[in-house]
């Protein structure tokens, strides 16, 4: 009984999700069976925990990802209806450390709104073609206006596609049909403009102007191919060397910034979860005050 009740929980998880959860609860397995002494792999015990985060903290891991490795361990335990060991305080107490090792070694910053308004109104100065320019300040502007996440414009399964943009007078709507780790009825965003002179939606039309109504992914290159991952991490970086900005600027810092620049503006926290369609409380870590300016 208990378990067809674990395997019914396990199933309430997205494709992506129990992959990502069964990749981590293999790895904490084989560190278990490297351990110097035969013992059992799961019920896991407090004591292992700690062993396996002080292990992930060698191997240089950064907290956050340390976070997720035990997530899966946490969902494992609690799936079986077992205690979870890494809710215990002296688990905690060893994450606490890992963090305040890793303050100052953030890879993740995130982009100010001064920022990103300097970087599109000078972005001319690199001299790329007019296309490249356009699809450049369109993502750019949208994923720190729509909080969007970096694999919901490039090539990938989750990447927008050019009918799920409803172009408005003074906005546009994006309809997400699937993102990270939502499963269920598409969801639709509305990106206001904002009357400034790098307006999100102006930069979008510009942006749709030189792109066509082709079908296809919404940001594609002048040919038609789909934006690859790496191409657009190599234009911003392109940008931070430029203009002399600081290198732990990444295609999430958008998302970070936008997160960030809203708690600072007031806006109350289940809003931001619900523009950066956050399911759990993981927006914590995109919040950082202050923010990353020039």
């Amino acid at each position: 009984m208990v378990n067809e009740a674990a395997a019914l929980a396990l199933s309430s998880l997205s494709p992506a999700s129990l992959k990502a959860y069964n990749r981590n609860i293999v790895h904490f397995i084989s560190f278990i069976k490297s351990l110097p002494v035969d013992i059992p792999t799961f019920p896991a015990t407090v004591g292992h925990i700690v062993l396996y985060v002080y292990h992930l903290h060698c191997l240089k891991l950064a907290h956050r990802t340390i976070l997720t490795r035990l997530s899966a361990l946490s969902y494992w335990h609690k799936a079986y209806s077992r205690p979870d060991p890494a809710d215990h305080f002296l688990v905690k107490r060893a994450l606490t450390g890992v963090k305040k090792a890793d303050t100052g070694k953030k890879l993740r910053c995130p982009l100010s709104l001064s920022t990103l308004n300097f970087i599109l109104g000078n972005l001319h100065q690199l001299r790329w073609p007019m296309y490249t320019q356009a699809l450049f300040r369109a993502m750019l502007a949208t994923s720190f206006h729509g909080f969007l996440r970096p694999g919901e414009m490039v090539d990938s399964h989750n990447a927008l596609k050019f009918k799920d943009i409803q172009l408005k007078s003074s906005s546009f709507k994006l309809r997400f049909r699937k993102f990270k780790h939502h499963r269920g009825e598409p969801v639709k965003v509305k990106v206001k403009g904002t009357g400034a002179s790098q307006c999100p939606r102006v930069l979008m039309f510009e942006y749709l102007q030189f792109r066509g109504d082709y079908k296809g992914n919404l940001f594609c290159n002048a040919d038609g191919s789909k934006v690859s991952y790496s191409a657009y991490s190599k234009l911003l970086r392109q940008v931070v060397e430029h203009f002399s900005l600081d290198p732990r600027l990444k295609p999430h810092s958008a998302r970070s910034g936008a997160a960030t620049n809203a708690a600072i503006m007031g806006v109350p926290e289940d809003r931001i979860k619900r523009y950066g369609r956050w399911a759990s409380n993981a927006h914590h870590v995109y919040i950082q005050v202050p923010v990353l300016s020039l």
